[in-house]
């Protein structure tokens, strides 16, 4: 091939053309001579060129190939050969028994630790790391404990014990298991035991020890009052119970088909406080825990125009009240109907009260209401029953001591609409059983 010029360019690539006679432009571009072809070695590709071609470099993974410069194998992570460190090459050491090193200009380690204090130096001695505590540093025992001293010599320590402040008791001593006197305490009656006791029996000194016993005329006995009352309203002035009006009210006896009934009435006249009471002559007695009391009444609101509507308000109290005007009881236990709601189950001392409602409405059913008042397990208790069913049991705001009160019951109308409500009460029944014990 005449006047043809070879050139590489950035990608080392062999570029082959005819230029003319001249030879090529630029640096070197003068000089003479025939090229007949140009073949591509080893690691290219593209000749042989006879007249005009490219030769490039050929890349790859095998022999004879060349390695591009983004290869991966340039920069991955690899195993390396079997080589050797001298000890100025290693950053730490660790692990057990190795507690430090130094530099040695052998290439080896110049200390092996063998535990706390202890060390095989370079030299392979064995010696003390650490500077030993002097012997005249002292081990004192605290207290409890015995023993101790300087270091001298192996020590031992123990516990001290004994009978005394600053010593231990030991897990056999007696005094853990002994009989003593207990201190000064008191103890619940539930607490004591029969000890052979039959009922009706108390305890008593028979000389020698303290044991069951009847009583005798000449000891203690058991002294008991009782007032008990079942009637039926046969008359308009039962001499048992005080009836009381106001506001135009009046009080009747006789419904029709209900002979011997009393009608509590709140008239029809348009002012406020209307009301009748009736009460029992009975009065002035205080809950206790001595005293049980039973009030029992068959009842029915019959006319019931109470409401929450302005001037249709006013209460029905049927029960233990200490009232029978146009006030609220300040102390009892009772039933309460109040501005057309349910039957609530009250107890009231010292105008302070629980209130239950019983989800019993006034619907003009006669019923049997039941109150009872007792001492319970220790504590006072009222219970509340309506048909015989347990409504309400309460053992807050029971009047006790001062807060005496009465049987009876009371309607008012506080309102002043005229509207009349009416409560008939069929028959009344009370047991009040107080009970002393005289030494």
């Amino acid at each position: 091939m005449s006047n043809t010029i070879v050139v590489q360019d950035d990608d080392n690539v062999i570029i082959v053309s005819d230029t003319g006679p001249q030879g090529a432009s630029g640096a070197g571009g003068s000089g003479s001579g025939t090229v007949t072809s140009i073949t591509a070695g080893t690691g290219l590709s593209g000749g042989t060129i006879t007249t005009s071609g490219t030769i490039a470099v050929s890349y790859g993974t095998t022999a004879s190939t060349a390695c591009e410069g983004n290869d991966s194998r340039l920069s991955d992570a690899r195993t390396p050969t079997t080589h050797s460190h001298v000890a100025a090459d290693i950053g730490s050491l660790t692990g057990p028994g190795l507690v430090g090193r130094s530099a040695a200009t052998s290439g080896t380690c110049e200390r092996i630790g063998l535990g706390s204090g202890l060390e095989i130096d370079g030299s392979k001695n064995l010696s003390l790391s650490t500077t030993p505590a002097a012997q005249s540093i002292s081990l004192t025992a605290g207290t409890g404990l015995t023993g101790g001293g300087d270091l001298s010599a192996n020590r031992t320590f123990a516990v001290a014990y004994g009978t005394t402040s600053g010593t231990a008791c030991q897990g056999n001593d007696s005094r853990l298991s002994d009989s003593r006197t207990p201190t000064a305490h008191t103890h619940a009656l539930s607490d004591l035991t029969q000890s052979s006791a039959t009922s009706g029996q108390v305890v008593t000194w028979n000389g020698t020890a303290w044991a069951p016993a009847t009583p005798s005329g000449g000891g203690g006995t058991t002294v008991g009052t009782r007032a008990q009352l079942f009637t039926h309203f046969i008359s308009s002035d039962p001499t048992t119970f005080t009836a009381t009006t106001s506001g135009g009210t009046s009080l009747t006896v006789g419904v029709t088909g209900k002979v011997g009934i009393w009608t509590l009435r709140t008239g029809t006249a348009a002012s406020a406080n209307q009301r009748g009471g009736l009460t029992t002559n009975i009065t002035g007695f205080a809950f206790d825990d001595v005293t049980s009391a039973e009030f029992q009444a068959n009842a029915a609101m019959a006319t019931f125009n109470f409401s929450a509507t302005s001037g249709e308000e006013g209460f029905c109290n049927i029960g233990f009240i200490d009232v029978t005007n146009q006030n609220m009881p300040t102390d009892g236990a009772f039933f309460r109907t109040q501005n057309g709601g349910n039957w609530y189950a009250v107890t009231r001392a010292a105008s302070t009260e629980t209130a239950t409602d019983t989800g019993v409405l006034p619907d003009g059913t006669y019923r049997d209401f039941k109150i009872m008042v007792e001492d319970v397990g220790g504590t006072l208790t009222a219970k509340f029953w309506i048909d015989g069913t347990l409504k309400a049991t309460h053992t807050t705001n029971i009047p006790t001591g001062s807060n005496q009160t009465g049987i009876g019951a009371q309607i008012v109308r506080t309102g002043s609409t005229g509207l009349a409500n009416n409560l008939n009460i069929d028959w009344v029944y009370y047991d009040i059983d107080h009970a002393d014990v005289t030494l």
